[in-house]
């Protein structure tokens, strides 16, 4: 069934079938208020098949457990394509493949009338996937603490800077200078 037609029906079937409360929904989908309004609207067979069709539709999704989505990306992540092909180096057959295999093939190279390679989906997005599920990932890095003064200073400023910086005893950029302890010819 798709969405209502009306829309404020489809936004108060929505929040219903989320199991909001009445009122909220009612609220929600831009009514004022009212129980008795709000139940003749929840009542009509077209709003109640919809709100029916949505919470069916997220029972579906709630079987779907993490573990198993964890399960489907780790297959990916550890694919090999040695292991595509038999003892003699001849590609197997997509139907012959294991299913933990299978699940890995993105799309099936064909030239001609011929099979003769598999496309796998992208094994560092998977382990890049799986390391920030389970926390392997670092942080992002935390906010710079110390600040530059050259970048608050003009081009001229800067050079005047390092000028004055390298004019100091020990500076590193004129090397027609004396080392220290030594003397130039006179």
């Amino acid at each position: 069934m798709p969405a209502l037609r009306h829309v404020p029906h489809e936004v108060f079937a929505l929040a219903i079938a989320e199991n909001r409360p009445l009122l909220e929904a009612h609220k929600e989908a831009g009514y004022v208020p009212e129980p008795g309004n709000a139940k003749r609207i929840r009542n009509r067979p077209d709003v109640r098949a919809r709100i029916d069709e949505l919470r069916n539709e997220a029972a579906e999704f709630a079987n779907v457990r993490r573990v198993r989505v964890v399960l489907e990306v780790d297959r990916v992540g550890r694919a090999n394509t040695q292991d595509y092909y038999d003892a003699e180096g001849v590609l197997i057959p997509i139907h012959k493949l294991r299913r933990d295999l299978a699940a890995a093939v993105q799309e099936v190279v064909v030239e001609g009338n011929k099979i003769v390679g598999y496309k796998l989906f992208d094994k560092n997005q998977a382990n890049f996937t799986l390391l920030k599920y389970l926390g392997g990932l670092p942080e992002a890095p935390a906010a710079q603490t110390h600040v530059s003064i050259f970048n608050q200073l003009s081009v001229e400023d800067q050079r005047h800077l390092a000028d004055a910086l390298e004019a100091l005893p020990g500076g590193q950029g004129d090397t027609d200078r004396e080392a220290p302890g030594e003397r130039s010819p006179a």
